[in-house]
């Protein structure tokens, strides 16, 4: 019986030992999260914040591009800006035309740009495609913007009424 009372003593100093070291990593564990965590936040310096409105994205770019993605290169582990062709089929803000070489900055938070693929950009007054431009990833079979202004009349999709705003937008800064 003597040696179950000091094994029960025993048990019961490293359970509560156990106790306050289980208390110990789960606080340091809390206290290491925020070390761990990201928030993208987009530059104030395209001369207004970023907003989703449209109207805003328009009026700070300088450049607004509707092409396809004709060639490129591209860094896997994104440590330098991927760099590729855009053919300009129409330009609808600034004076760029023909092809153009454009990069991505080096963010994990911005989807791939693939070949073949007709985009609309949005530049800030240089060659970068980012995360906090309006961009429009457009599929390889719109070629035109009267045919991509004919599909948004006929299907009324979530994607399709940020076309529609789009061109909204467009013809009533003309």
């Amino acid at each position: 019986m003597k040696n179950l009372k000091n094994f029960e003593e025993i048990f019961a100093v490293y359970l509560k030992r156990y106790m306050a070291f289980m208390k110990l990593v789960t606080f340091l564990f809390f206290l290491g999260l925020p070390a761990f965590s990201f928030a993208w936040t987009c530059p104030s310096n395209y001369g207004t914040p970023h907003k989703n409105s449209m109207e805003d994205h328009y009026l700070a770019s300088s450049d607004i591009l509707f092409g396809v993605v004709t060639g490129g290169s591209f860094d896997p582990k994104r440590e330098h800006p991927t760099e590729f062709t855009f053919k300009i089929r129409e330009s609808f803000k600034g004076d760029m035309v023909g092809e153009v070489v454009l990069k991505t900055g080096p963010d994990h938070y911005f989807s791939d740009i693939v070949l073949g693929e007709n985009y609309i950009f949005t530049l800030y007054g240089d060659d970068i495609v980012d995360f906090c431009g309006f961009n429009l990833r457009l599929g390889r079979n719109t070629r035109t913007s009267k045919r991509l202004r004919e599909i948004t009349k006929y299907e009324n999709a979530e994607y399709h009424e940020q076309i529609k705003r789009f061109f909204e937008v467009v013809d009533n800064a003309k």
